[in-house]
């Protein structure tokens, strides 16, 4: 079934509603043989209430964001629909969810319950910046940076990139298939900024950390070992936001990454993805330049570094009330399912299984 089909179509649950029960499934997507677990994190909120005492000697302007929480959400939904996660083996973290202890908490947790041949994605949406790092061998002394949710706090530190790259290391000396993908913003000079038309640009700048990590460790990359890695924008880039037609707000990168996956067969290489989310970034007027790394297998073979044929070409999209006049679906941006649009009851390739 097409995307255009998807959107044309009109299902009425009335014809159906004796068969089944309150759940159900228009039944898309299949099933694979690997285990797969995720840890999703999408963190809007970072300013603290007033009546929060903050660290009074940072010197970090605290902004909220607006789209990482609905880019979470629909990541959370696709990796479902059309990559075949179950829901029991997907962890999501939403802005106060996402502190850093529970950042490192459901890292350790993949670390040690991950096995052989299992999927691991990692995902995150939120604030970038770097940290001084004198003992870096980097030129600019500077470790990048995803700032969690309490990072606002006196003691908390945001988690550097030499820090994830311990546990990215950590799974594939586990034999796990590892994709990483990070919509932020990792110069320290700017963050996921808004341009929308008829919004005014909001400030989305959080300065680097100010302190020193004094951390001389070179880890190995990830990307050299087998972890599939994608970024939003180069090191010296702003990730943007994005309002779609509906004023939804979104990561740039995330939406376009959404509109190439459902453009794409399941089976699309690495390469194929990126390509085409590079082409809907343009599209949208974006400068930001997305990255990915990865070594040739990965970058040749499917987004999860499953063989081909692994997950089927359809999408699961479950469906969570029943009313009078029809059905209410869950994850319709993930699916480019919008207002307005109809369902088809394709014989041959709409079905309805209860759960």
């Amino acid at each position: 079934m097409t995307n255009n089909t998807l959107h044309r179509a009109f299902f009425n649950w009335k014809k159906y509603a004796t068969a089944f029960s309150l759940m159900f499934v228009f039944a898309f997507s299949a099933y694979s043989q690997n285990r797969q677990l995720a840890l999703i994190i999408g963190i809007d909120t970072y300013k603290p209430s007033l009546n929060e005492p903050m660290a009074i000697e940072t010197k970090r302007t605290w902004s909220n964001l607006d789209g990482c929480v609905n880019d979470a959400t629909a990541i959370r939904d696709l990796a479902i629909a059309k990559y075949a996660f179950q829901t029991e083996n997907i962890t999501t973290l939403l802005n106060a969810e996402a502190s850093r202890d529970r950042i490192i908490k459901e890292l350790e947790k993949l670390v040690a319950t991950a096995k052989k041949g299992d999927v691991v994605f990692i995902y995150y949406a939120g604030h970038g910046s770097q940290v001084k790092n004198s003992l870096s061998a980097e030129a600019d002394k500077k470790d990048e940076t995803i700032v969690p949710a309490d990072a606002w706090k006196k003691g908390v530190a945001d988690i550097r990139d030499k820090e994830l790259a311990k546990y990215f290391n950590l799974l594939l000396d586990k034999g796990v298939l590892l994709t990483v993908i990070m919509d932020s913003c990792h110069s320290g000079s700017g963050s996921r900024g808004d341009n929308f038309l008829y919004d005014p640009p909001k400030a989305r700048y959080i300065e680097e950390a100010n302190y020193d990590a004094k951390d001389a460790t070179v880890p190995q990359r990830p990307e050299e070992r087998g972890a599939l890695i994608l970024a939003a924008a180069q090191d010296f880039e702003y990730a943007k936001e994005h309002r779609d037609e509906n004023n939804v707000a979104h990561g740039a990168f995330t939406s376009a990454l959404l509109k190439a996956t459902q453009q794409l067969n399941v089976d699309a290489t690495a390469n194929d993805l990126y390509v085409s989310l590079s082409a809907i970034m343009k599209y949208y007027g974006k400068t930001q330049e997305p990255s990915i790394a990865g070594n040739a297998d990965r970058r040749n073979g499917t987004l999860l570094g499953l063989q081909k044929g692994s997950l089927k070409n359809r999408f699961m999209v479950p469906t969570s009330r029943l009313e009078a006049k029809g059905i209410e679906m869950q994850g319709g941006f993930a699916f480019g399912i919008a207002e307005g649009m109809k369902l088809a009851n394709g014989k041959d390739t709409l079905q309805i299984i209860e759960m």
